[in-house]
C-alpha cells in the first residue's frame, strides 16, 4: 500500500467496514510492525480481504488499469531434420 496523503493506523476501519490489523514495513523477508504509516510510506497491511491492487481508499481515486506490453519476442529455428513432434 502506498500512503499518498494523511495516515493509516493499526486497528483503523477502512471504507467498507474492513479493519487494519497490522501495518508492516518490509525489508527483504523481514518486517517491522508499526502503529502508523504516513504520506509517502510504502507498507503492507493485514486484515482487509475485499481490497484489490490499484484500488483507491479514502479520497484517492482508483489507478488506471496496468498496460502490459511484450518486451521480448523470439522465434526458434530448428534444423530441418529435427523431430518437431
Amino acid at each position: 500500500m502506498k500512503i499518498t496523503g494523511g495516515s493509516i493506523k493499526a486497528k483503523m476501519l477502512l471504507p467498507g467496514e474492513e479493519k487494519v490489523n497490522q501495518i508492516r514495513l518490509y525489508s527483504g523477508e523481514k518486517f517491522e510492525a508499526v502503529n502508523e504509516a504516513g504520506p509517502g510510506c510504502i507498507c503492507a497491511v493485514t486484515g482487509p480481504v475485499r481490497t484489490f491492487a490499484g484500488q483507491g481508499l479514502g479520497c484517492q481515486a482508483a489507478s488506471m488499469d496496468p498496460v502490459l506490453e511484450p518486451v521480448l519476442t523470439y522465434e526458434m529455428k530448428l534444423p530441418w531434420d529435427c523431430d518437431k513432434g
